[in-house]
């Protein structure tokens, strides 16, 4: 039988280890439980930052029309441009958007050399020094000034705007610097739009694809010629879209660009104000056709043959560049492809040729924008090695003279109607002389479908009436 005071030393012993390991759980349970405190603390402390991040922000103070007014105008400019000779071209709006920089449309800059600015609040003149951003497509351009103490609007969420929203244009219509509007949204026009917190990504993705974001706000706010590039303002006076067009055959159906495309527009282009002036005159205004059109064929005839055939067809996209070319001799002869980027600098072209080997190559953009410069309208007097030009404001030729090879000089002179149109050509080698007056039916769009030449020459001194005409079958984009 064990011995009594061993088994008392038994049982004290096993309470004191009970103790021990009752000790050493409760502390590594309770290391556990402040461990987990702690993570849970970190955590609720993260959490109740992102939701302090994503707790709506309480929306601005909604302002009246004479608050807004003084606001945003300190920052609303008249943009006045010129050509090659420093004479000016036409006048249009834009506001500052960051320091330095001012937003307009693309449009405005239609043929220019250069451009100035004008602060409409205090009368204060800067030059447009070069092009920062521009996208033909989505009619926006950004350039940078040389006056950086303009004062900068305030950037709003063109992604809040609804149907029915107050909205207010602040621009220079007609001239009339400083001109204050109001009205309402009419519609959201939504069209290839990203959705807000992607629109850097969905606008790199759309041109790489050749796509454009062309959601429009439709407002019943009054603009007229000269507003172009103003600030559509909301009730916050906050910049949500930059003005850009009026349907003429409606009322009071005015259109502009939400401000969201304007942010997620690449601001590294560095360019000359000439070749905005350049992209903003697009193939399809160079011929001047009116309205969206897509294909144009030409048929030349030949009265006094009784002959007819297809003289000419011509493919535009919708943006008004020129896709695709059919040359044509006494039969069509090739074809010719063009591809181009959201500028309207081309990137690609192609020659089919009906039983031969077809040729296509990638245009680089230096070659581009020296193409396309070459190939824009002029104002003034300009001389080569062999020939001479006269070209009236708005870049009609007046007047050619060419020196030929066994150097007798061919001088042609021409006329031209309101819408640019010619109407009389003369031309004089030696003493021969050859005149054509021209004659026209239009389309409802304005665009003509019948044209007459009736020739002179000074052989018989008669006009050969009706002589040739050409006819226009024309087809427009939706």
């Amino acid at each position: 039988m064990p011995n009594a005071d061993h088994a008392v030393s038994d049982v004290a012993n096993c309470r004191k280890t009970w103790k021990g390991s009752r000790t050493r759980v409760i502390g590594r349970h309770m290391k556990t439980k402040i461990l987990f405190l702690a993570i849970l603390a970190f955590l609720f402390h993260t959490n109740s930052i992102e939701a302090q991040k994503k707790r709506p922000v309480s929306k601005a103070k909604v302002l009246s029309s004479r608050q807004i007014a003084e606001k945003v105008m300190p920052s609303v400019v008249l943009i006045i441009t010129q050509d090659e000779n420093g004479n000016p071209i036409s006048q249009g709006s834009g506001f500052v958007f960051k320091s330095g920089l001012v937003v307009s449309n693309l449009h405005v800059f239609e043929r220019a050399s250069n451009a100035i600015v004008k602060n409409v609040k205090t009368g204060e003149i800067s030059k447009a020094v070069e092009v920062v951003g521009m996208n033909a497509r989505q009619d926006i351009c950004i350039i940078r000034i040389d006056n950086i103490k303009f004062p900068v609007i305030e950037t709003g969420d063109s992604h809040a705007v609804k149907t029915g929203d107050d909205v207010y244009v602040a621009s220079n219509p007609k001239g009339l610097e400083g001109s204050f509007t109001k009205g309402i949204i009419s519609s959201v026009r939504e069209r290839n739009r990203g959705s807000k917190g992607d629109d850097e990504l969905i606008a790199w993705a759309m041109n790489i694809n050749g796509q454009t974001d062309r959601t429009l706000f439709q407002i019943d706010a009054a603009i007229s010629p000269g507003s172009s590039g103003g600030s559509l303002l909301n009730s916050n006076g906050e910049v949500i879209g930059i003005v850009r067009s009026s349907l003429v055959s409606g009322q009071n159906l005015n259109f502009a660009i939400p401000i969201d495309q304007l942010l997620a527009l690449e601001k590294t282009f560095k360019h000359p104000i000439l070749l905005a002036g350049t992209c903003a005159y697009n193939d399809r205004l160079k011929m001047r056709l009116s309205g969206p059109v897509k294909t144009i064929k030409e048929i030349l005839i030949d009265q006094s043959t009784g002959t007819e055939r297809v003289d000419a067809f011509e493919e535009f996209d919708y943006f008004g560049n020129n896709i695709r070319s059919v040359i044509y001799g006494s039969e069509k002869m090739y074809d010719i492809l063009r591809e181009f980027d959201e500028n309207g600098l081309l990137t690609h072209i192609t020659y089919l040729r009906p039983g031969q080997k077809d040729v296509s190559f990638s245009s680089r953009k230096e070659d581009s924008i020296k193409e396309k410069i070459d190939s824009r309208k002029y104002s003034g007097i300009f001389e080569d090695l062999n020939e001479s030009l006269k070209f009236d404001h708005l870049g009609n030729k007046l007047r050619s003279v060419l020196v030929t090879d066994d150097k007798q000089s061919v001088v042609t002179e021409y006329k031209y109607d309101d819408s640019g149109r010619p109407t009389f050509m003369k031309e004089f080698l030696g003493d021969k002389i050859w005149s054509t007056r021209y004659n026209y039916r239009f389309d409802r769009v304005g665009n003509w479908i019948r044209q007459g030449r009736e020739v002179l020459a000074r052989t018989n001194g008669e006009w050969l009436d009706p002589g040739i005409f050409v006819t226009r079958e024309i087809t427009y984009h939706p």
